[in-house]
């Protein structure tokens, strides 16, 4: 094994303030589950999703990622300065260059 020595310290993480739930959704396709005789909760069932979260419009990605760095951070045993790398490894990104990394390291000073 190459790294032997390496763990998570700790994490942090930010939810997205908007919530829409699986039954909103079929809620608003009430008449098309009508139509094809679909009963209410066939997609939580089906996706085993019970939520969907959604950020503000205009609010950035990396927004996000540097509230959850810095929860990170607090919760850890290092200092911001101690840091050599990040990684970001979201499956959204804001713009193509230049990577979200970017934004969130300087974010995170």
């Amino acid at each position: 094994m190459i790294y032997s020595k390496v763990y998570i310290d700790a994490f942090g993480y930010e939810l997205a303030p908007n919530v829409v739930t699986s039954e909103d959704i079929e809620n608003r396709l009430e008449p098309l589950y009508e139509a094809l005789h679909f009963q209410k909760g066939q997609l939580e069932a089906l996706t085993g999703i019970s939520e969907r979260r959604f950020w503000d419009p205009g609010y950035k990605m990396y927004q996000g990622a540097i509230e959850a760095g810095k929860k990170a951070i607090k919760n850890s045993s290092i200092y911001p300065e101690s840091i050599g790398m990040l990684i970001y490894g979201g499956v959204c990104r804001d713009n193509l260059e230049p990577a979200t990394a970017c934004a969130v390291s300087h974010g995170l000073g």
